[in-house]
């Protein structure tokens, strides 16, 4: 992703820069962006007006149903009835 800063912190721009793959985590993680709006205590030492960051994050997905026995099997009391 790409984060553009004002020098007083506030986050002028963000975009995801390379999709994940999957449709859903990119949307979430750019509403996460999007609710930005100031990176309180940032700094910059250059004389620029904004500063362009690239942050690489990596994301693993796990599925967790599986350790949840998901989908419930049907007890054998319920199929009588």
């Amino acid at each position: 992703m790409t984060v553009t800063i004002a020098k007083d912190g506030r986050v002028v721009a963000s975009r995801i820069t390379q999709s994940s793959g999957n449709s859903v985590m990119d949307r979430s993680v750019q509403a996460a962006l999007d609710n930005v709006q100031r990176i309180p205590g940032f700094k910059m030492s250059s004389t620029n007006q904004t500063e362009m960051l690239t942050v690489t994050i990596g994301f693993r997905a796990e599925n967790h149903l599986e350790s949840l026995d998901w989908p419930p099997k049907s007890s054998s009391s319920a199929a009588g009835k």
